[in-house]
């Protein structure tokens, strides 16, 4: 295939996937036959990264019309290296083993589409993770800690009070408690403020990394990346839309 197609290297590669794709409406515009295999693979990644507990990842293909090569096709990677890391540091949260059928089937019957605007809080959830994927070996993550938190928000959340609290009781509900999960969120929110209000210092969009401050940030990511990706596998798993906890007060009287 590289003699065939120099701008392909397949030396180091040992399998290929072969999306075969087939337009209804494409006219006779090249640039086509480029968008929509980008788009697929855009939106599988966000697919499989809900059914393995590892790190999704395309390297750059080839598209051919025929015989005709039309150009390669992008880069796809995420947050997740950060995330498994999290995970397997503390042991938690749990990551429950999905198969591509009960993903598929569970977007189906909640009605999430990825190319559309998302109409309910855990459809915000899964567009928010779906921002955790990034299209450039080059491309920085400075906007992957706010979209975990967007995630986390519209699933545990309502209202705009009491924020941490109602994230650190429903997360607790759902997945336990470790030892050192409650320092942990405290530690991740005073990050997030702290960034969202300008108190932290960060580098410009072309450039790579937060510095001195890119370790600390990575681990703040993959910690959150964790909470949002294990919350939305926990959805799936029990085929459920969406997380709902009731409060109850009870009136002890003093005998």
């Amino acid at each position: 295939m590289s003699e065939k197609y120099p701008e392909f290297y397949s030396e180091y590669i040992g399998e290929f996937l072969v999306v075969d794709l087939k337009f209804i409406r494409h006219g006779s515009r090249p640039e086509r036959f480029l968008f929509y295999p980008n788009l697929f693979l855009r939106q599988i990644s966000v697919i499989l990264g809900l059914c393995y507990g590892t790190p999704i990842e395309f390297l750059p293909g080839i598209v051919i019309n025929g015989k005709q090569f039309i150009g390669m096709t992008e880069y796809v990677g995420s947050a997740f290296n950060q995330t498994y890391d999290s995970m397997n540091e503390l042991q938690w949260p749990a990551l429950d083993t999905l198969t591509l059928d009960q993903v598929l089937s569970w977007i189906e019957n909640n009605d999430i589409h990825l190319n559309l605007i998302s109409d309910s809080s855990t459809s915000r959830a899964v567009m928010a993770y779906s921002h955790l994927f990034n299209y450039s070996l080059r491309e920085t993550e400075s906007a992957f800690l706010f979209w975990c938190m967007l995630g986390i928000e519209a699933l545990y959340a309502t209202g705009s009070n009491n924020i941490l609290n109602q994230i650190h009781t429903k997360i607790y509900l759902v997945f336990g408690e470790p030892q050192q999960f409650q320092k942990k969120l405290k530690k991740l929110y005073e990050y997030r403020s702290r960034l969202i209000h300008g108190d932290l210092n960060f580098s410009a969009k072309f450039h790579m990394g937060f510095g001195d401050q890119k370790l600390e940030y990575q681990d703040y990511v993959g910690f959150a990346a964790s909470l949002l990706i294990c919350s939305i596998k926990r959805l799936i798993s029990k085929n459920l839309s969406t997380y709902e906890f009731e409060y109850s007060w009870s009136n002890i009287e003093n005998t």
